[in-house]
């Protein structure tokens, strides 16, 4: 988790970072960004002489900021969050925006950054996964149901590995963004099998829950392996 107090001109003052801890499970990461939240506010109060007058916080997954609601997010395993109402009462009743992180990232970049003075951008984040944000006039598109942008969940390779959020073979999970531009690099699957393994291929008997990040595949020094009871080998 990233964090700063900001001036109302804009001017950084100060900055830090935590650890998300999401091996603790989702409520553990809740109180975590509380917690990061009321840090940064007595910081404030004892450097800078007053708490910040507002607060902003960007969370991934599927966002209603309208409501204050984080819905969903795979990868941090919480949902239905009433994360503004929550982070208002811990800063003491201080007016709170809830954004999507990618989309959030685009508005700024729209504003202060690359796409500053254009009508028209596109923003695409390489993180964790593969997400864009789409600039018209001045805001970001959300779409019809908050997905805009969410190209990361494009399929690229019918019939591939499954991903986290549930989907097959889409972009976010075929190859991780840092490799997916290396000449010559094979996605996760398409490796060369031995002979041993032509013979006896891996067949799917059985498939993880949706968004349960508990996925068929499990990632080895030495690539990527079937993970059981998912995958079981055929006769």
């Amino acid at each position: 988790m990233k964090a700063a107090l900001v001036g109302a001109s804009g001017e950084l003052l100060h900055q830090a970072r935590r650890a998300t801890g999401r091996e603790r499970g989702p409520d553990a990461v809740v109180d975590t960004v509380l917690g990061f939240a009321a840090e940064l506010r007595a910081y404030g109060e004892r450097h800078l002489g007053e708490p910040a007058a507002a607060a902003g916080v960007a969370v991934p997954g599927i966002v209603d900021a309208g409501r204050g609601l984080a819905v969903y997010a795979a990868n941090l395993g919480w949902s239905d969050v009433p994360m503004r109402k929550l982070l208002g009462e811990r800063l003491h009743g201080v007016p709170v925006a809830l954004g999507h992180d990618v989309r959030t990232g685009g508005l700024a970049e729209g504003r202060i950054g690359a796409g500053r003075g254009t009508d028209r951008f596109l923003f695409v984040a390489l993180g964790t996964g593969i997400a864009g944000a789409i600039g018209i006039d001045g805001t970001v598109e959300a779409g019809a149901h908050g997905f805009a942008g969410e190209i990361g969940h494009i399929v690229v390779r019918p019939g591939g590995l499954p991903v986290r959020a549930g989907s097959t073979a889409a972009w976010s999970g075929t190859p991780p963004p840092r490799r997916s531009a290396r000449p010559g690099h094979r996605p996760p699957g398409t490796r060369t099998r031995t002979r041993r393994a032509a013979r006896r291929p891996w067949s799917r008997a059985t498939s993880a829950p949706y968004g349960s990040g508990a996925g068929p595949w499990t990632r080895s020094p030495t690539g990527w392996s079937p993970r059981s009871p998912s995958w079981t080998r055929a006769p």
